[in-house]
């Protein structure tokens, strides 16, 4: 019999505002719509994920599950789309982070509440992390098979790809050894700017063939999505954001299966 195997996607920057949470709250419901059963882990103590599928903080979140060892299953929360559920984060998760850097197995802490799922009910897991180097970074990272990288098209926010990529290769080295890049995302790209285009030129350069091919273009929708507690799907499904997300996602699933065939 085939054995399920859940793929766990991290999305990560250290750089705040480069579209991380955009990213992973936009690719975790256009999965859903490609319909791929999808649980998006909110890691992020701003818990702007949560708000965009939830639109309230649930009694229970993920600080619960990796600090008071409540069974996943209990935190897991439904949504508006059959294919997709969330772990739900909350500002709890900042008093979560300093408490688990303490114990024990700080970093596998994740790793571990996540071997209970039950396989059959998942074909990705995509996984918020905050802008930061802290504990739920390394958590994340720890329980990922893949990380993708959003990067703003600005020339400082692709400086600020170094310390994600030392993180990585430190945590391969000492943690997760099956962790890789599947690559990096340009977001906020304005084909009309001349800084934008300069910025990708540099980061196929720096990524090589790590670079999607896709693009997130600028999107005024993207932008309103988040204020009305919703993913772009929701918010303006024919706008230019839920062309590029969706379009992405397919890239994404053509890559992945790409990784696999190829071992």
């Amino acid at each position: 019999m085939e054995v399920t195997v859940v793929k766990v996607v991290a999305i990560a920057n250290a750089k705040g505002g480069v579209g991380k949470t955009t990213t992973a709250v936009n690719m975790a419901a256009g999965l859903a719509v490609l319909k791929k059963k999808t649980l998006f882990i909110d890691l992020d103590y701003q818990a702007n994920g949560t708000f965009a599928f939830l639109n309230y903080v649930p009694q229970k979140t993920v600080a619960n599950v990796l600090l008071d060892n409540i069974d996943i299953h209990e935190v897991i929360q439904k949504t508006g789309n059959e294919f997709l559920s969330i772990l739900p984060s909350s500002l709890d998760l900042t008093s979560a982070d300093t408490e688990l850097s303490a114990q024990p197995g700080r970093d596998t802490a994740l790793s571990v509440a996540l071997r209970s799922l039950d396989t059959e009910s998942w074909d990705y897991i995509i996984v918020d992390l905050p802008p930061n180097a802290g504990v739920m970074v390394l958590n994340g990272l720890t329980a990922a098979d893949y990380v993708i990288i959003p990067v703003q098209t600005e020339f400082y926010a692709v400086k600020g790809v170094d310390i994600i990529i030392q993180l990585m290769e430190l945590t391969k080295k000492r943690l997760n050894e099956k962790l890789c890049l599947l690559g990096a995302l340009a977001t906020m790209y304005d084909q009309r700017n001349n800084i934008c285009k300069e910025t990708v030129a540099y980061m196929h350069s720096f990524f090589g063939s790590a670079m999607f091919n896709t693009y997130i273009r600028t999107n005024i929708a993207l932008a309103e999505a988040p204020a009305q507690n919703k993913n772009i799907f929701e918010y303006a499904p024919k706008s230019n954001g839920a062309e590029d997300y969706l379009a992405f996602c397919q890239e994404f699933l053509m890559r992945e299966r790409e990784m696999c065939q190829n071992g």
